[in-house]
């Protein structure tokens, strides 16, 4: 029979809660409900590149009250909180807590904020100048040809019409004569 402490987690040590039979049946428990369960691949995950997806709901309202939920919870999360430090553990911290505190120490200053946001705008105005101004140039020289183009040629067209109509009628009215 394992005894607690008996099972390591050969991935990572620090993952003291696979340790344990218990840790180690959850992450098998979730391996199997997010790969096999839902399609995802169960032999070469990165290789194939489908580590499996699985989202559960829960609404706890229809579990219980849900203000004796949120007090049970809590006692358990401080409970955790509370538990004895292995050597050189400063702190038990919950899942989120390090990388709240880090969001928390890196939130720009409203002065950076304000820099950024002031760099964003003048950079999209840029941006959005120099795209306008190029469709707008594209646009008005495509514009520009067309009607040229269409001017010119009405233009040739009608004056090659009426040279050649004036020239054959001057040159037939001179080469043949009609009796009177």
């Amino acid at each position: 029979m394992l005894k607690r402490g008996d099972v390591k987690c050969p991935a990572d040590p620090r993952l003291v809660g696979c340790r344990s039979y218990k840790g180690s049946n959850i992450a098998l428990m979730i391996e199997l409900l997010a790969g096999p369960l839902v399609g995802g691949a169960v032999e070469d995950k990165l290789g194939s590149k489908n580590w499996g997806n699985l989202m559960i709901a829960l609404d706890p309202k229809i579990m219980g009250d849900p203000k004796k939920i949120l007090h049970d919870v809590q006692l358990m999360l401080a409970r955790v909180k509370g538990a004895r430090k292995a050597e050189g553990v400063q702190e038990i911290m919950l899942p989120g807590e390090r990388g709240n505190r880090l969001a928390g120490e890196m939130r720009p200053s409203p002065t950076i904020f304000r820099l950024s946001l002031q760099y964003y705008i003048a950079s999209l105005t840029h941006s959005l100048t120099h795209s306008l101004t190029h469709s707008l140039i594209h646009s008005l020289t495509h514009s520009l040809t067309h009607s040229l183009t269409h001017s010119l040629t009405h233009s040739l067209t009608h004056s090659l019409t009426h040279s050649l109509t004036h020239s054959l009628t001057h040159s037939l009215t001179h080469s043949v004569n009609l009796p009177c």
